[in-house]
């Protein structure tokens, strides 16, 4: 019986089993419900706006408002209109982001520290055995 391949493979389950779980417990927080609105304001600027499904487009329309980008993006089209001004805006509110690297770090960490504690316990085991004579 080879104790060392079979608690690797109880491991390899159990990692695997773990990353299964988180992936299937935050599948919604990873990939959430978004609409999209185009709007267009007085002066011809168009805006793309992604949101989560609850928001309305007066609410999107009020974050197009008070958009910090959104003003720098009127300035500069205003002043001296480029080829650009003409594409639409691209934005996010958010709440929208579906950010992955919560779920690697939640998925990855536990299994890489049980196996990193059970390299430590045998190594520090190992120094209370018999040395041969």
């Amino acid at each position: 019986m080879n104790w060392r391949r079979g608690l690797l493979r109880f491991w390899v389950v159990l990692t695997v089993g773990w990353v299964a779980s988180t992936f299937l417990l935050s599948y919604r927080d990873l990939f959430p419900s978004t609409a999209k609105y185009v709007l267009t304001d007085p002066n011809g600027h168009r805006y793309e706006i992604t949101t989560p499904l609850y928001v309305s487009e007066s609410d999107a329309l009020a974050f197009v408002n008070s958009s910090g980008e959104v003003e720098a993006r009127k300035r500069e089209c205003d002043a001296t209109p480029r080829p650009w001004c003409n594409d639409a805006l691209v934005m996010r509110m958010p709440g929208t982001t579906s950010d992955v690297w919560p779920f690697v770090l939640i998925s990855a960490i536990p299994p890489l520290a049980v196996l990193i504690l059970i390299y430590v316990l045998r190594w520090v085991l190992a120094s209370f055995r018999k040395e041969a004579a």
